[in-house]
C-alpha cells in the first residue's frame, strides 16, 4: 500500500531524480507515439515524488492525448470520467507551480468541455496573461477565451435569475423583473435550459401570467426528468382545479425521490381529489410511514377519512 503524501513528506520517502527521469523517459515514448507507455511512466513519476508539478501536467496531457484519440469510443460517463481525470491533475500541476502555462491552456479546454465556463475562463485570461506574447497558440486561446466568457455571462445571469426564482415570494417586483430580463436573454440563446425556462415559468405564476404553464412546459421538452417543473407543474395545475392534470406531475416527481414523504404525500392528494380513495389511501400510508408527525400529511389523512365517511350520492 502507498504511503500517503503527507507520510512521505514525514519520511523523506520522495525521489524527486527518480521523477524527472521517469517524465523524461515518458516523454521519448511519447515522441514515439508510444501515448500508453508514456502515461505509465508519468503515473510512476508522480508515485516517485507527487509533488513533482510536471508529472502531473504531463499525465493530464497524455490523458488529453487518449481521449482526442478515443473519444468516439467512450460512453457518456467515460468521457465524464475522463475529463475529471485530467481536471485534478491539472488543477494539481497548477497548484504546484501556478506559472506552469501548459498547464492554464490545457485546463481552458477541458473545464471547457466540462461546462464549466467560469473556470475555464479564468484559465485562458491567466495563460494570456503568462505566456510569451509570440506563443502560436495565443491566438486560438484569445478565441476561445471570447467563447467561453459569452457562455461564463449566461451561466452567471442564469444562476442570478434561478436565484430569484427560488425564493420568488421574497423577491421584489424589481428582482423578478429584472429576473425575467436575464431569463429571456439567456433562453433565446440557449434554449436547451430547462432550468431557466422552469424559473421563468415560477416568476410570471406569481405575477399570474398565463404564460407560466407554457414555460414550464417547455423546461420538460427540454428536459423530461426536470423535477422542479415537474413539481411545479402538479401545484399549478391541482390549485387551478385540474387534478387529473397535476398527477402525472405529482407522480414523475415522486418516482425521483420514492421516499421523500412531501412527494408521496402530494400523489395521494391527487388521487384524493379525483376521488380515487384507494389509490388515496395507498400513497398516503406510505406517506404517513415515511413522516408519521408531519401535519400536512395528517390533515391530507383527515380530509381522507373525511372522504370516506361522507355517504355517497
Amino acid at each position: 500500500m502507498e504511503a500517503p503524501r503527507f507520510l512521505k513528506k514525514l519520511l523523506g520517502l520522495r525521489d524527486p531524480q527518480k521523477a524527472a527521469n521517469l517524465v523524461a523517459s515518458g516523454v521519448a515514448c511519447a515522441r514515439d507515439h508510444d501515448v500508453d507507455g508514456a502515461l505509465a511512466r508519468y503515473r510512476q513519476a508522480i508515485s516517485a515524488d507527487d509533488t513533482y508539478a510536471l508529472a502531473h501536467l504531463n499525465v493530464a496531457l497524455a490523458l488529453q492525448d487518449l481521449f482526442n484519440e478515443r473519444r468516439g469510443e467512450l460512453s457518456p460517463e467515460e468521457q465524464h470520467n475522463a475529463l475529471a481525470e485530467m481536471s485534478v491533475h491539472l488543477k494539481t500541476a497548477l497548484s504546484l507551480d501556478e506559472r506552469l502555462t501548459p498547464g492554464l491552456r490545457a485546463l481552458g479546454y477541458v473545464e471547457r468541455a466540462q461546462g464549466h465556463f467560469e473556470e475555464a475562463r479564468d484559465a485562458f485570461e491567466r495563460y494570456l496573461e503568462l505566456s510569451d506574447p509570440k506563443d502560436p497558440q495565443r491566438d486560438r486561446v484569445q478565441t476561445m477565451l471570447t467563447e467561453v466568457a459569452e457562455r461564463a455571462a449566461l451561466e452567471t445571469a442564469l444562476a442570478a435569475a434561478v436565484g430569484v426564482a427560488e425564493r420568488v415570494h421574497d423577491s421584489d417586483a424589481a428582482a423578478r423583473t429584472e429576473a425575467e430580463a436575464q431569463l429571456l436573454t439567456v433562453l433565446e440563446k440557449e434554449p436547451q435550459r430547462a432550468e431557466g425556462w422552469w424559473a421563468l415559468g415560477v416568476l410570471r405564476r406569481a405575477a399570474k401570467d398565463p404564460r407560466a404553464r407554457d414555460h414550464l412546459e417547455q423546461a420538460l421538452k427540454a428536459d423530461p426528468y426536470c423535477v422542479v417543473a415537474h413539481k411545479e407543474l402538479a401545484s399549478l395545475h391541482f390549485h387551478g382545479g385540474q387534478p387529473d392534470l397535476a398527477l402525472p406531475h405529482a407522480r414523475a416527481a415522486y418516482e425521483t425521490d420514492p421516499t421523500n414523504a412531501a412527494l408521496v404525500c402530494n400523489v395521494g392528494v391527487c388521487h384524493l381529489a379525483t376521488g380515487d380513495l384507494k389509490e388515496a389511501r395507498e400513497f398516503l400510508l406510505i406517506a404517513k410511514g415515511l413522516a408519521p408527525r408531519d401535519p400536512i400529511v395528517l390533515d391530507a389523512f383527515k380530509a381522507l377519512d373525511d372522504a370516506t365517511k361522507a355517504p355517497r350520492r
